[in-house]
């Protein structure tokens, strides 16, 4: 599992070993960060470097010595919703870590990006050019403060089911729905609700004329 070059000699660093004991985290948390590169480190040196214990120093060169060092990973316990979205390592909607379940929506899931649950990133269909086709039973992006937005583009296809929701109860910040290049989108339908009569404040656009987006609903 280990997501690093060297084949041999190495082992997982925490970001707590210089101060521990280990921060808790929930069964998520702690795939991601074992399967952070940067968690990884490398001792060419053999067994005696890597037996080595080390907490001075930066942090590519500490060495826990985990035959000696409290090895009890603390988990929280919790559930995980499928469609919750995280942003926990990009804005890729296509990668699992970045889903609460850690899993990518399916034709089922409900999707949701919703301030309240404090993404990290924004989400992005197609950081890569002609990505797989997005699928939802529903997608609803809600905020009361923060801007969370949802973009496709580089061809990117979002098929959605049921329902688009955009609704933002800010009258500071700008979220909502944006298609980019040769983009597209098909739902059932479309809702989009700010909070300011003057300047609204939840949107949906097509930046592109090459861009689609049909909704089958009222």
């Amino acid at each position: 599992m280990a997501p690093a070059s060297a084949s041999n000699w190495i082992k997982y660093v925490p970001s707590e070993w210089s101060t521990p004991p280990l921060t808790n985290r929930n069964q998520r948390q702690w795939i991601i960060d074992i399967d952070e590169p940067l968690r990884w480190n490398s001792y060419p040196g053999g067994c005696a470097v890597y037996n080595t214990t080390n907490s001075t120093g930066p942090s590519s060169t500490w060495s826990p010595n985990w035959a000696t060092w409290p090895t009890v990973f603390p988990i929280s316990p919790g559930t995980f919703i499928n469609g919750r979205w995280t942003g926990a390592k990009s804005q890729d909607w296509f990668d699992c870590r970045n889903w609460d379940d850690a899993e990518v929506p399916i034709a089922t899931s409900n999707v949701v990006i919703n301030a309240a649950y404090s993404p990290s990133n924004h989400c992005v269909i197609g950081m890569n050019i002609n990505p797989p086709t997005a699928y939802a039973a529903s997608v609803l992006l809600t905020t009361s403060g923060a801007a969370w937005n949802l973009t496709v583009q580089n061809n990117g296809v979002l098929q959605v089911g049921g329902f688009v929701r955009v609704v933002n109860t800010s009258n500071i910040t700008f979220s909502g729905i944006t298609l980019l290049n040769t983009a597209s989108i098909t739902a059932g339908d479309l809702t989009i609700t700010g909070n300011s009569s003057i300047l609204p404040r939840a949107f949906f656009r097509s930046e592109f004329a090459t861009t689609s987006a049909a909704f089958n609903g009222p």
